[in-house]
């Protein structure tokens, strides 16, 4: 309600009288008295895509004391999917085709595997690095499958891999634009070799996959990281 003057004329005088107007508040009144305004933000896109580049660091420079003999990554395995775990997780067994990618670096049975997985919207694999360098993939991700995991082996190597697990790539804000990620170090509980050129020495019963838990990987952890990893929006 707004104030407003009307004149009333006595005699020879003019008297002002305020008199009240019903009319709706302002914009800055309405603010003043705390009024909160809603923003609704439009839904996200039901698709996007993306370029993962794997990006190789491991090398003489970056493990002068640990680095083994022809050392190298196997093909990478890219899955975009809707679970936690659909391609592999901490504190879980390694499928089949997790043990053969962290022991041989075969790729077969895991891609088969989450080619089978109806949670998995796409799989696409990439060639495997000698020494330094990068590797790119692409993918779609949807709103329902919007989580990325990449895996690939060091070897030689007992079982042990690096990769990312689950990243997320939708959040309340949309879909991410660009992030950078080291790369994490996993051993995949399937070998119980010490060092990255032991012999083979099956582990029973299979432990779950941990960090680095054998001599060797953790000496390597410690003297630097294997690479990174940069997850970037295309579509």
């Amino acid at each position: 309600m707004v104030a407003a003057l009307a004149s009333l004329s006595i005699g020879a005088s003019v008297l002002a009288v305020p008199m009240a107007i019903n009319a709706p508040a302002s914009a800055t009144q309405q603010a003043e008295r705390g009024t909160q305004v809603q923003v609704v933000q439009p839904p996200p896109e039901a698709v996007a895509r993306y370029r993962v580049t794997l990006v190789q660091e491991w090398s003489a420079r970056t493990h002068p004391s640990t680095l083994p003999p022809n050392w190298h990554t196997s093909p990478a395995v890219l899955a975009a999917h809707g679970r936690v775990g659909d391609m592999f997780a901490l504190g879980s067994l390694a499928s089949p085709g997790i043990e053969a990618m962290a022991e041989t670096g075969s790729t077969t049975q895991l891609r088969a595997e989450l080619g089978s997985n109806p949670s998995v919207a796409g799989v696409a694999t990439g060639r495997g690095i000698d020494r330094v360098g990068s590797d790119s993939l692409e993918i779609t991700v949807t709103t329902a499958a919007n989580l990325v995991s990449l895996t690939t082996m060091l070897a030689p190597s007992p079982d042990w891999f690096v990769g990312v697990s689950a990243v997320a790539l939708l959040d309340t804000d949309g879909w991410a634009d660009r992030l950078v990620l080291d790369l994490v170090n996993y051993d995949a509980g399937t070998d119980s070799g010490a060092g990255f050129t032991s012999a083979n020495a099956d582990t029973q019963p299979r432990q779950p996959i941990a960090g680095p838990r054998d001599a060797g990987f953790a000496a390597a952890a410690d003297e630097g990281r294997f690479g990174y990893v940069v997850i970037e929006r295309i579509g």
